[in-house]
């Protein structure tokens, strides 16, 4: 990566060069021998951060249409969404793929009826079952947010419309406030209240209804205001925040009830951010350090600690300061210059939404009533309205994504194979999100597949390529779009499939590096350079028959613009374009004949997916001089520290490592 390797000519003059910055050592020094070289792999691994499993859902009494969300509870307990299925009335049962990462333990599913929902959990088993015999329900449809500022105009008050997606109308309900500025706000929805706990301490509500003012106490138990508060609608308190206490008042009073204290922060600011509590009772709280959730809380049992567990697997670029959930359960958060992001409760990702011109110090949701998600079916699809993300398209009814809605999952490359390299895993990496269109019936009608170039740190010109599960052949595609193609040596037929594959189906989002971003390893993120493939089917798939939830199914790259010089995951078979000549040379150990692919002796890959945006490791440093828990994660099989690639403490040596992107 450093001196641009001479090219040797393999037997029937196959190129493989040199990869990128001036310091590849194919003949690693003894300090890398004692990193990744010297990592000893058990029989069976094979570098797997996700694994696909199989859920049956039954429904006893499937009288009326049914939409099911789906998330895995991590070895923390947290809960991360990964699936949304429907199910019609009267069917009774579907089956649905599901990709999770290797260290979730649990799912948990959500059953919404009517905008009602029930719940249950179930141990994660390559086979899982649930059933639902009876609709225990709570509501589940929320309308508006209301907000306060600290200081603009002196204290307002304001609603935001988040069912108006695209505009988010911002509108002002009072401009001053009667104690000037606030940064705490909570909603009553039973006696239509917002709580507004003011700078000068005082706690007021306001009556949605009738527009006027209530105060409830004169003082704080912090002794100063706070920035988070939440309404409990069960228990008719208020959950008030700051930093790392606690405290539950009465609604009527404001008299603190209890007091807590935060078990979970670690070495992260406890500052800023706001408490919401989710339709099924699920606690979040956001700090400046990102998403947390309450784990096990019960206000009814005597403690003095919350314990709390981190969802962001990075800390967020705002400073933070609200927290609100909708209808759809969908996670907004407020910021200090005004910015409203939409965050997904998989992995704390998030989303720019709307930037108003006024600071947003709190917000709040407000729910709305069962029977404003009334049975309106637009396009007669089967799938109703208020769960229908296309209400007026009959072949579309969801979407769900991987690894996360707006989250990225990451492919590492060494791109010297078959000759070893020097483990930083640098060369190319290149960030992946898929998503499934599904119908009424829940099968795929089109899949868009996104890439964005998160790092080139290697002199070849590689493309990068990904192939389709086998059972997706060519004849079930009707079209594919949105290649980066520039090289003039990538022949694609009709349909946008590269030819030459007997059937099988093999995408090429962009066949030179060079030009689909710039060279380093620590570039700024720009998602507009991202290319989004959309492959529609000539037919509705079902996900399982078709293996389309095992992503990122088969991605590789093409060695300096030599397309039959493929490189793969690990045990990941190539395409029918690469030259099998290559194979079992100089450091390759492969054997196509027994499935054993790109690896090497010491079954060492030359790529790793990782189901996180990997933040890329510094040129010429060993990946396990910069991830910490990596070397115990492969040494165990994958077993231990299965979180390895987050930002939580002693995971990171990030003086190794980019942060910034």
């Amino acid at each position: 990566m450093r001196n641009n390797l001479l090219i040797v000519l393999l037997l029937l003059g196959v190129s493989i060069g040199s990869c990128t910055s001036n310091n590849d050592n194919p003949n690693p020094n003894p300090s890398q021998v004692a990193g990744f070289e010297g990592i000893v792999i058990p029989e069976g691994f094979e570098f797997k951060t996700n694994q696909t499993i199989s859920l049956d859902l039954n429904d006893e009494a499937p009288s009326q249409n049914a939409y099911y969300e789906i998330a895995f509870l991590n070895t923390e307990g947290q809960e991360e969404v990964i699936n949304r299925s429907f199910m019609p009335a009267n069917q009774g049962t579907i089956e649905v793929q599901l990709n999770v990462p290797t260290y979730a333990k649990e799912l948990m599913i959500n059953k919404v009826v009517n905008g009602e929902k029930v719940s249950q959990k179930t141990d994660i088993a390559a086979q899982s079952i649930v059933t639902f015999t009876a609709n225990q329900r709570i509501l589940a449809c929320e309308t508006k947010i209301y907000g306060v500022t600290y200081n603009h105009g002196g204290g307002q008050m304001f609603d935001i419309d988040p069912t108006d997606e695209g505009d988010y109308t911002r509108t002002v309900i009072q401009n001053p406030m009667p104690d000037g500025g606030s940064m705490a706000c909570a909603v009553d929805k039973y006696n239509k209240r917002v709580y507004v706990g003011f700078r000068n301490q005082h706690l007021r509500y306001y009556s949605i209804d009738d527009g006027t003012w209530t105060t409830v106490s004169t003082s704080s138990p912090f002794g100063r205001d706070y920035p988070r508060m939440e309404y409990h609608h069960g228990r008719n308190e208020l959950w008030v925040a700051h930093d790392k206490i606690m405290h539950i008042l009465d609604a009527n009073t404001g008299q603190s009830k209890k007091s807590y204290v935060f078990d979970g922060f670690g070495d992260f600011s406890p500052g800023g951010g706001d408490i919401a509590i989710a339709l099924d009772g699920t606690t979040y709280m956001c700090t400046h350090a990102g998403l947390y959730k309450f784990v096990d809380f019960d206000p009814n049992v005597t403690t003095d600690t919350i314990k709390i567990e981190r969802i962001s697997a990075e800390s967020l670029d705002y400073r933070t300061t609200s927290l609100a959930i909708d209808q759809d359960q969908r996670i907004y958060l407020g910021t200090v210059n005004g910015s409203l992001l939409e965050l997904d409760p998989s992995d704390g990702s998030y989303i720019l939404r709307k930037k108003y011109d006024a600071e947003i110090s709190d917000l709040s949701a407000f729910p709305c009533t069962v029977d404003e998600c009334p049975q309106v079916d637009t396009d007669n699809d089967g799938c109703i309205d208020c769960v229908d993300e296309f209400p007026e398209d009959p072949s579309l009814c969801g979407t769900f994504e991987s690894p996360s809605k707006f989250g990225w999952g990451s492919i590492a490359f060494e791109d010297l194979w078959p000759s070893k390299g020097d483990y930083d895993f640098n060369d190319l990496v290149v960030n992946f999100r898929f998503k499934l269109f599904m119908n009424g019936n829940n099968k795929a009608t089109k899949i868009e597949v996104t890439v964005l170039q998160k790092a080139r740190v290697a002199s070849f010109d590689n493309g990068f390529g990904v192939m389709l599960p086998a059972a997706v052949t060519d004849d079930k595609i009707a079209s594919v779009s949105g290649y980066s193609l520039t090289s003039g040596n990538i022949n694609l037929n009709g349909k946008g499939i590269e030819v030459g594959h007997n059937g099988r189906v093999v995408l090429i989002p962009y066949d030179q590096s060079s030009k689909a971003g710039s060279y380093g390893s620590c570039l700024p993120k720009n998602e507009g350079n991202a290319i989004k493939l959309l492959v529609t089917f000539t037919e509705p798939l079902d996900v399982d028959d078709f293996d389309l939830v095992d992503f990122p199914y088969n991605p590789f790259i093409f060695q300096n613009g030599v397309r039959s010089h493929e490189i793969h995951l690990f045990n990941h078979e190539p395409t029918a374009l690469h030259n099998g000549n290559i194979f079992n040379t100089v450091d390759d150990d492969s054997n196509p004949l027994n499935d054993k692919f790109y690896q090497n002796s010491r079954k060492h890959p030359w790529a790793l997916n990782i189901i996180h945006d990997y933040r890329v490791v510094n040129e010429g440093i060993d990946i396990t001089n910069a991830y910490n828990n990596f070397k115990a994660w492969a040494e165990s099989g994958g077993t231990t520290n299965q979180d390895w690639y987050k930002d939580n403490p002693g995971n990171r040596n990030t003086e190794h490592i980019c942060t910034e992107n």
